[in-house]
């Protein structure tokens, strides 16, 4: 049996392969605009969410607060505070607080009825009085200039110690301020 090629019959068809390979990549290309759109979709209904929880986050901190002091952490989401008040309460803490800066005696603000904790506060806010352990080696000389602001401290000493008569201890403390 020879085999030989006709040359009155038409070629044989392409293989499909190469006839369906620009067929395949237009329906690729099809899929992936319709998820790209689905992306954007998506994307533009994030950032409307974003924007309303930022909102929301400024309402509750726009809410009077309560300063308290933050006790301990329990997990992830929850501490124990002590309120200005004396009270201690286990409180869910504001899901934006980095959980780093919350340790013990932290000041810390309050949300005003579910005394969540919505704010870290800086340790120059803190309502404590602290107690100083040595008294300062800086005198009025040492600071240059302010001859103004010198003298208002003088004056206000004077009238908190009752008026323009000054005690001793008043003299002894412009004295060696001085």
């Amino acid at each position: 049996m020879d085999c030989f090629i006709d040359p009155t019959l038409p070629p044989p068809p392409l293989s499909p392969p190469f006839f369906d390979l620009p067929q395949s990549l237009e329906a690729q290309l099809t899929f992936i605009r319709i998820q790209e759109d689905l992306v954007k979709s998506e994307m533009k209904q994030l950032k409307r969410e974003l924007l309303r929880a930022a909102e929301e986050i400024k309402r509750i901190q726009s809410v009077p607060l309560v300063i308290g002091q933050f006790n301990e952490m329990i997990d992830s989401n929850y501490g124990v505070v002590s309120s200005t008040a004396g009270s201690s309460y286990y409180v869910r803490i504001l899901s934006t607080i980095d959980r780093e800066d919350l340790k013990p005696n932290t000041s810390v603000a309050l949300h005003r009825h579910s005394h969540s904790v919505v704010d870290v506060l800086p340790p120059e806010s803190d309502s404590t009085v602290q107690l100083m352990a040595e008294k300062p080696k800086i005198s009025y000389k040492d600071i240059g200039g302010m001859d103004q602001q010198k003298q208002e401290v003088r004056e206000a000493i004077e009238v908190r110690r009752g008026g323009s008569k000054k005690r001793s201890d008043d003299r002894m403390l412009l004295q060696y301020n001085n």
